[in-house]
């Protein structure tokens, strides 16, 4: 089996180099993540458009980092890996997050380097929603209360049972669903687990409120105050743009840099507009996430009219064509 798996890796990569070979230009995209064991590794995605004008996104290779994860480091592992598919010459631009031990390894191979939009608008929310560090915000407190409650469903068997006996009762014309965690790395799981907790609160209120199932002082701790249910059912209308920005912007097969700032302006300008209407909490959030987007992306700074992703999108045609200006999307 190991044999018959090294000859396929072998034919894939003759066919991925030949591809890359015809390639004018490429785009990597790398990062670093951590397995369920505990293990670091580096992973090094190509980008290219192919002879057939089709957006190719292969995973040249996934190395074990034994080292610490210095920028020297990183740098020469990046370097050795285009050395090796032959691509140091074609690389036009490396892809990371914004930490402070990658953020010049492409520079350090002569490439360009992009802070990853998706990851900077990650920080944006989170640090918005209070998430990142030790707070008073009642969205933190809010996402943690609703994180207890949904891992005790994760853990119990029973209650997972009981909760979908209560749907086939009080929604018979539905599947029952489950209910979703919350995982701090990606902030639109808060949405989802959001989202599901108000579409399935009563059901999940019989179930709290079942003895034979949930302990007395389990259902304590775990039932969500009102103030909470309300939060999240305000909150909402409001995270459904910035996901939909998210999920756009964390597309593989199509360009997305042209997107990236008439998507940001329209959040800006039309979905993150503060209304009389607003609870206090929505108001502050909504104000925190726009201050964000503007100083990471740098909307107030004229020389971002010379940035890469503002020339995209001015020879985009597809944003030439909008109505209006390049607020709307």
């Amino acid at each position: 089996m190991t044999d018959r798996l090294d000859r396929q890796k072998s034919d894939v990569a003759e066919k991925v180099k030949a591809d890359l070979t015809a390639a004018q230009h490429v785009s990597v995209t790398t990062d670093i993540w951590t397995s369920v064991s505990n293990d670091a590794y580096l992973s090094f995605t190509a980008s290219y458009i192919d002879g057939n004008w089709k957006v190719k996104t292969p995973v040249l290779a996934t190395m074990f980092m034994e080292e610490r994860h210095t920028q020297a480091v990183i740098t020469e592992s990046l370097g050795h890996v285009a050395d090796e598919w032959q691509l140091n010459d074609k690389i036009v631009a490396c892809v990371h997050d914004g930490a402070a031990n990658i953020r010049d390894a492409g520079a350090r191979n002569k490439w360009s380097d992009v802070h990853c939009s998706v990851h900077k608008l990650q920080l944006c929310i989170t640090s918005a929603m209070g998430v990142d560090k030790v707070t008073s915000n009642p969205i933190a407190k809010c996402i943690g209360a609703a994180s207890r409650l949904v891992g005790h469903f994760s853990h119990s068997p029973m209650a997972v049972g009981e909760l979908r006996k209560r749907q086939a009762s009080m929604f018979p014309d539905s599947q029952p669903k489950k209910l979703i965690q919350h995982c701090k790395t990606r902030w639109n799981s808060a949405y989802d687990m959001f989202e599901r907790l108000v579409e399935l609160r009563w059901p999940v209120c019989a179930v709290l409120s079942d003895r034979n199932v949930v302990k007395p002082a389990d259902a304590k701790t775990l039932e969500l105050k009102d103030e909470n249910w309300q939060l999240m059912s305000d909150l909402l209308p409001v995270l459904k743009p910035l996901k939909i920005a998210t999920c756009v912007l964390s597309a593989e097969k199509e360009p997305t840099s042209s997107k990236v700032y008439p998507m940001l302006s329209g959040l800006v300008d039309d979905h993150l507009g503060v209304s009389d209407d607003d609870a206090s909490t929505v108001s502050t959030f909504k104000a925190a996430v726009v201050d964000s987007i503007k100083q990471r992306f740098g909307m107030t700074d004229l020389a971002t009219a010379c940035s890469p992703l503002v020339i995209a999108s001015v020879l985009d045609p597809t944003v030439k064509d909008l109505s209006g200006s390049l607020t709307r999307t």
